[in-house]
């Protein structure tokens, strides 16, 4: 329930929430294929904590051994297992590994497991630049343009031309080239500029570093080793570029956020002081019903390439291979929280299904329960290139994949096919003055009438009576209803065993509690989804409202349906965590119905729902890198004021260190003094050397700035 493990006791009443954030699980794999649940206690008893077999679940993979997963109501347990495991483990049982588990959400097949401990890093391969001298500035353009249309060693070289004026007759221009190999020489770059494009003189400045990419690799991974246990890393050049991205998995998704947050856009001073970019892979995995991801895999592969292209997200389908089973795992993953975010909410809308409708409300008929309906419903779905999933929990049909028409035409095929059994159905609307009829004897007379062919629909708005039966009876229900010539006789106000004690009349499709009172059936859905606070724990609204008998939970779930009895349970927790505002809060991004519970200490809580991070002191998106004290300093009404001053006056944060700069004057290459980072005040794109800032101003902008063309 919104990401919750809701406990009910009677009349609906929450007695208990437990949230994901209260839970931690840990993966132990390498296990031996004899291995059972006591093993796996026994491990995880030698490690401090004590669980039962309950808490153990064993995954087999044949002659590959088994996996275990132990999940236990500690939010610390998975960290204190993995540090004492990482401390106490020997050459014995080095093929044991203990890895956290992000918690999951959802629930059923479509249910999701997200996963963070994974991060990329990208850095720049060992480069140099070049400085070529010419006496004339047309001579500088034209050697700059023959080198941006040619690669050397593999690279293409970023190049800019700046003119030198000491004296009238002593002008020169330096071509800038950068972004050339590090084992770059004179003659690879004589070897394109012969004849007159031939520099007076080439000064090569050294190597950022002199590492091979393979050296430089471990240096990033003793840099991430350093905050934590590095669990994989791989790494690979970027074709068609100057840099190698690299992909670690920590043991702990903790470690990886601290890795991300220590040590994304900064110097390596080993590596020349290359700059390194570091990222979380966002991943989430779902098991999903093969019937529907075979339904949409056209939507799946179109969904596919439309991720990758807009935020560089990935979409993965592993086949099943065990006919056996029914679900296909899938998972979406990318670097960009919000890009994964937005996948993933287009994902899980696809995976919903678009539910049959008739009018405003999900088309569903008992019949549809039947065994011969399934088959009715496979062959509408396989005629029209789609699938029909009948959802019997929910009483409602979803159709996936297919086209616009097709999807129309199943639905006006099965709206069709229920108005052929209701064909006999009639239905009269009650307003004001008919309800009062009504319920001053009309229902009396038209059910010593017409019996079970009258029902009285209170559930509705507006109120209505449904007749069953020919269109000459019902004209003349519709009469009897009116007719007041019936009235002679004297209608005793109190109830008898028989009638609703919701409306009065005698009770339709009746329910009798075990207090001994009588309901319609819709009546009493009625009241129950209007329960307000003070209605919870739900009690019988028998004797004129004295019955202090509470439903059970049972009861409620017998008298109910699926749908209804869903409402109440969510009504019932949605007043439950309403009324405790200093004990939980729902999701600050809007619509998200997930909750999480408050803390004292700010941790952050990561919504499985839309993946955004929450600080769970301020109830606001997560300040990572700054103490809530410091969150609620810069939100003060003073800094409110310094922001309004920056604005006005364009003071902007460095890219780098944060420091506020200000420009008075001059062009825009900037220099913070903080930091030492170079800053193109046009974009605010940051570089080691100034001479790369001024490549990429004159390549991006066309020039330094107003002034200096």
């Amino acid at each position: 329930m919104n990401g919750a493990r809701v406990i009910y006791g009677p009349g609906a009443e929450v007695l208990s929430v437990k949230l994901a954030s209260d839970f931690s699980s840990v993966q132990i794999s390498g296990l031996a294929p004899d291995t059972n649940a006591s093993t796996v206690c026994k491990l995880v008893s030698d490690l401090g904590y004590l669980v039962e077999g309950s808490q153990v679940i064993l995954k087999h993979l044949g002659q590959m051994g088994i996996i275990a997963e132990v999940r236990i109501e500690n939010p610390s347990f998975a960290k204190d297992v993995i540090r004492k495991w990482e401390q106490e483990k020997t050459k014995k049982n080095k093929d044991l590994s203990i890895k956290p588990l992000t918690g999951t959400s959802g629930n059923g097949a479509t249910g999701n497991r997200l996963q963070l401990s994974t991060i990329t890093c990208t850095w720049h391969q060992a480069s140099r630049t070049a400085c070529l001298r010419y006496g004339k500035n047309f001579a500088a353009d034209e050697a700059r343009e023959e080198l941006e249309k040619n690669t050397i060693l593999g690279r293409v070289p970023d190049c800019s031309v700046l003119g030198h004026h000491p004296g009238f007759r002593d002008s020169y221009y330096i071509v800038y080239v950068s972004n050339l190999h590090a084992k770059t020489t004179e003659d690879d770059i004589k070897i394109l500029l012969d004849g007159w494009l031939c520099p007076d003189e080439i000064t090569l400045l050294e190597p950022t570093h002199e590492y091979s990419d393979s050296e430089a690799a471990e240096i990033i991974r003793g840099l991430l080793q350093s905050k934590g246990e590095v669990e994989s890393f791989q790494h690979q050049a970027i074709p068609r570029s100057n840099k190698v991205k690299a992909t670690a998995t920590f043991v702990d998704r903790d470690i990886a956020a601290k890795a991300v947050r220590d040590l994304h856009n900064t110097y390596v001073e080993a590596l020349g002081r290359t700059k390194i970019f570091i990222n979380h892979v966002v991943s989430v995995k779902y098991n999903v019903p093969t019937s529907i991801t075979s339904a949409l895999k056209q939507e799946l592969d179109k969904l596919s390439k439309d991720i990758w292209r807009s935020g560089h997200v990935h979409l993965k389908t592993y086949p099943q291979t065990d006919p056996s089973k029914s679900y296909t795992a899938m998972r979406v993953f990318g670097e960009n929280l919000k890009s994964v975010s937005g996948a993933k909410a287009q994902l899980e809308k696809l995976l919903t299904g678009i539910v049959v409708m008739s009018g405003e409300a999900p088309l569903w008929d008992p019949s549809f329960l039947k065994s011969i309906a399934l088959a009715e419903l496979n062959e509408i779905g396989r005629t029209h290139k789609l699938l029909v999933y009948r959802d019997a929990r929910k009483f409602q049909l979803l159709m996936f994949g297919g086209s616009v028409d097709g999807r129309s035409s199943v639905q006006r095929a099965l709206i069709e096919k229920i108005e052929t059994l209701r064909k006999t159905q009639h239905t009269i609307i009650l307003s004001s003055q008919l309800l009062k009829q009504a319920m001053q004897g009309g229902m009396r007379r038209l059910k010593e009438q017409f019996g079970e062919a009258i029902t009285l629909n209170v559930a509705l708005n507006p109120k209505t009576i449904t007749f069953t039966g020919p269109e000459e009876e019902f004209q003349q229900a519709q009469a009897l209803l009116v007719n007041t010539s019936h009235d002679q006789e004297i209608v005793s106000s109190a109830q008898t065993t028989e009638d609703c004690v919701v409306c009065w009349t005698e009770a339709t499709d009746s329910l009798h509690t075990t207090c001994e009172h009588t309901y319609c059936r819709d009546c009493f859905a009625s009241q129950a989804s209007s329960a307000s606070e003070n209605d919870i724990p739900l009690h019988c609204f028998g004797s004129e409202g004295n019955c202090e008998h509470v439903f059970s939970i049972d009861e409620l779930k017998a008298m109910l349906s699926y749908t209804d009895f869903e409402t109440l349970l969510q009504h019932s927790f949605n007043i439950h965590i309403r009324t405790r505002p200093k004990d939980f809060q729902y999701c600050p991004t809007p619509d998200c119905p997930q909750v999480y519970r408050l803390t004292s200490t700010g941790e952050t809580f990561l919504c499985s729902a839309c993946l955004t991070p929450v600080c769970t002191k301020c109830n606001v998106i997560s300040h990572e890198g700054m103490t809530c004290e410091e969150y609620q300093e810069m939100n003060s009404e003073e800094n409110k004021l310094f922001q309004e001053y920056k604005k006005e006056h364009d003071v902007r944060d460095c890219p780098n260190c944060k420091v506020g700069i200000q420009k008075s004057e001059g062009c825009n290459h900037m220099e913070c003094m903080h930091c030492g980072t170079h800053i193109c005040w046009f974009c605010m794109k940051t570089f080691q050397v100034s001479e790369e800032c001024y490549s990429h101003m004159t390549r991006m902008h066309g020039n330094y700035g107003a002034g200096f063309e």
